[in-house]
């Protein structure tokens, strides 16, 4: 019979020849590799499956999908999967959590602090070019001096 220093030995060796792609990850924080487009490559298969099972519910997972863009594009970083995480915390919890609506809490937890990567222009130069200025007044006929003295003879 074999003692547990044998197993754990046994274990050992076995851990250090699986490639490092395998090992595991810890299970908080960003994980290397993690990007927004693997991301929503397998955030599409998970869809894709609701989706068939549910399909009321397709139209606010791909609202989600567009909120999750959105966040990462504005914010960058890895705030937008802080998000996700949390909010699938949640939707695990309760099944009716609209998918298609913002979590403000979540939102306020993850997103508020943070500086938005797209540049906010004052709100006097947004209103200027929302409303495009007036064409100028067309010019008035202007006459040469010689035709003004021949239409007034």
């Amino acid at each position: 019979m074999r003692s547990r220093e044998d197993d754990h030995a046994c274990l050992q060796n076995l851990l250090e020849t699986v490639p490092a792609v395998l090992k595991l990850a810890p299970e908080y924080g960003p994980r290397p590799g993690d990007t927004l487009d693997q991301w929503v490559s397998a955030f599409l298969v998970y869809a894709s499956v609701l989706c068939e099972k549910h399909p009321a519910r397709c139209g606010a997972m791909f609202k989600y999908l567009d909120t999750i863009r959105k966040l990462h594009a504005t914010y960058g970083g890895t705030s937008w999967m802080n998000y996700d995480e949390d909010f699938r915390r949640r939707a695990a919890k309760d099944p009716n959590l609209p998918w298609g609506d913002v979590d403000l809490d979540l939102w306020m937890k993850w997103m508020a602090p943070l500086k938005s990567l797209i540049p906010r222009k004052p709100r006097a130069e947004v209103e200027t070019q929302a409303s495009p200025a007036p064409p100028p007044p067309a010019p008035a006929p202007s006459q040469s001096p010689k035709q003004e003295e021949k239409s007034q003879v």
